[in-house]
């Protein structure tokens, strides 16, 4: 629903409150209206307190839609702010209640498992984000036809649990679906096409796409602009997409630009402790790694550790990336041997997560390789990028000598990475050898 129509119903049902003296029903409906303006300026603090107040007076009044709605808006925006345990318990009390006091067919109901599966699905949960994704659609497919953008939300949930699995080609199947709908239901240029567009464009990142990513990051980020202004973290998380862009294409210093524009837009909205405000620090000092501003980019990764412990947990992919990542840094801060001991602990959990054969397996195996290559031992470097290749390439199995057939693969950017860096291996060790 749009979202000034729907303003424009709350405040209907508001003045029939008022016309009929319920106090309660009234105070509910001023406090949500209150909690739902600050979260279109991204104030979440505000957010929450609003809508905790308007749950209390929906309980009085036995408004149990609304009660219920509450907890779904709370569980969402303590999300958002990176409270994530607190995030999972509204939710769940939400699920809880809503089959308690509504019909099993409620829509609330289906928005809490859709919620919850986005919170599980932060914390690399993948079976309980599809879990949770899969019995919202159960539920919304009890009343309402297929057509109906209510599913959209749960089609792009199911889509990046697919991403995160580096199940890229389903991934892409469910994004794609998922913007014919919002196509179909909104027109082309509306917001709900523009969050959905976000998903596809790491999609196009992941695939080696750099100009079709950085067009619709840039079609998006317009977009959020229009409807939010510059101060909202949506733009930040826009900001940090482009800088992905120019690192991956080598545009280092561009790079560095928009993920400090990042950063200042997330961590004025979300504060330091923020983990998206974490994870683009981390960003940002991968590229400040790529200028050699070695000193900066260790102490950075040092300091985005905490608050992505806090957030997700020891055993989560942002936490695995940032060791394997700290130990390139590490490395050139001249510490050879705890680097390879960090970069191995690295490989040893994203395994734990994602098994062998994952994009972020390929990555931290391959992180390990570059020290050796950086450390002029080339033998050990061709070894580990050797066995890069079969957490890319499925089923892959060969000598150093030979590079995999173009089948099975997760990521073309990575094994693109890996063929030239042990190419370059081989050059190195042919020339020695003359």
């Amino acid at each position: 629903m749009n979202k000034k129509i729907s303003i424009l119903i709350l405040a209907g049902i508001l003045q029939v409150s008022i016309s009929y003296g319920n106090t309660d029903s009234t105070m509910a409906m001023l406090h949500f209206l209150k909690a739902d303006s600050f979260s279109n300026k991204g104030i979440f603090d505000s957010t929450l307190h609003y809508f905790q107040k308007s749950q209390n007076h929906f309980k009085k009044s036995k408004n149990w839609g609304f009660y219920i709605r509450c907890y779904r808006n709370l569980g969402w925006y303590n999300f958002q702010m990176g409270k994530l345990e607190l995030a999972r318990t509204f939710l769940l009390n939400g699920i809880n209640k809503g089959n308690k006091l509504l019909s099993n067919d409620h829509l609330e109901i289906s928005k809490c498992h859709n919620n919850l599966g986005y919170v599980y699905k932060a914390v690399a949960n993948y079976d309980s984000a599809l879990f949770h994704f899969t019995r919202s659609l159960e539920i919304k497919r009890m009343t309402l036809s297929d057509d109906n953008e209510e599913f959209s939300p749960t089609l792009n949930g199911i889509g990046l649990v697919y991403y995160g699995k580096g199940d890229y080609s389903k991934a892409t199947l469910y994004f794609t679906n998922n913007i014919k709908l919002i196509q179909k239901n909104q027109g082309g240029n509306s917001i709900g096409l523009a969050y959905n567009y976000l998903n596809l464009e790491s999609v196009y990142l992941e695939s080696g796409d750099y100009k079709n990513a950085l067009e619709h990051y840039n079609y998006t980020l317009q977009i959020f602009l229009n409807e939010f202004g510059p101060a909202h973290p949506h733009v930040g998380v826009v900001y940090n997409n482009i800088a992905n862009v120019y690192w991956e294409t080598f545009n280092y210093l561009d790079a560095i630009i928009y993920y400090k524009k990042s950063i200042a837009n997330l961590e004025k909205i979300l504060g330091k402790e923020n983990p998206d405000v974490a994870i683009t620090y981390h960003n940002l000092a991968n590229a400040l790694l790529k200028i050699e501003n070695y000193q900066e980019a260790f102490v950075m990764f040092n300091q985005c550790i905490e608050p992505l412990k806090i957030a997700y947990g020891e055993n989560h992919p942002h936490i695995a990336r940032n060791y394997s990542d700290l130990a390139l840094a590490n490395y050139f801060m001249g510490e050879l041997l705890y680097s390879i001991e960090v970069a191995n602990n690295a490989i040893k959990l994203t395994i734990e997560i994602f098994g062998n054969y994952h994009p972020q397996t390929a990555e931290a195996t391959r992180n390990l390789a570059d020290i050796y290559f950086y450390h002029c031992d080339y033998e050990n470097a061709i070894k580990y990028y050797q066995l890069t290749f079969p957490a890319i390439v499925k089923g892959y199995s060969n000598s150093i000598y030979n590079n995999p057939v173009l089948i099975g693969i997760n990521s073309k950017t990575e094994l693109l990475k890996t063929i030239l860096r042990k190419a370059e291996c081989l050059e190195k060790l042919a020339s020695a050898r003359k």
